[in-house]
């Protein structure tokens, strides 16, 4: 039998799985949590992680279980780049100039998210207030393309890139 690897799957396809009781919320995200684990510490794709990620997924599961997802991204781990507001996170923007007071509200995007029943895992990296095109930024630092360190993925969505295509 072919191991399921969920930290390569697509939201379709990891909505089937929930849907068909293949393959929980929760064991997707320590997939997942875990792959960051190995790949984060040379990659540095994330700027921060959501401690109550594996809570989110644990109550995604329980409405998998009872049948009645909350919405058409319930239980697909998510991210967020650091541009963005997640209340309870500070917004820094890849910069030292930034506050680093949590943000009080979500952006729209993340209520947008949140509604649909995502997990927001962490944010993500981005080169300082998203201005330029090479991954690095004075707060976090560079940002490595998973595939090859000697390299960045660009950009300002360089933890969003790295995330998205890391092995680990």
């Amino acid at each position: 039998m072919t191991k399921i690897d969920p930290a390569l799957l697509g939201a379709e396809d990891l909505l089937a799985l929930y849907r068909s009781r293949a393959l929980s919320p929760v064991d997707a995200l320590r997939d997942v949590l875990e792959r960051i684990a190995r790949m984060n510490p040379w990659v540095n794709a994330f700027a921060a992680m959501n401690p109550r990620a594996l809570a989110a997924a644990g109550e995604s599961e329980a409405r998998w279980a009872a049948g009645r997802p909350m919405g058409p991204l319930d239980g697909v781990p998510v991210t967020v780049k650091d541009l963005l507001d997640v209340a309870g996170f500070p917004t820094r923007r890849g910069s030292k100039t930034t506050s680093t007071e949590p943000a009080t509200a979500d952006a729209p995007s993340v209520l947008g998210l949140k509604a649909a029943g995502a997990v927001i895992i962490g944010k993500t990296t981005t080169t300082e207030y998203g201005w330029k095109s090479p991954g690095d930024c004075p707060l976090h630092g560079i940002t490595r393309n998973p595939w090859d360190r000697l390299r960045t993925p660009g950009g300002s969505s360089s933890g969003a890139g790295a995330g998205a295509g890391g092995r680990g």
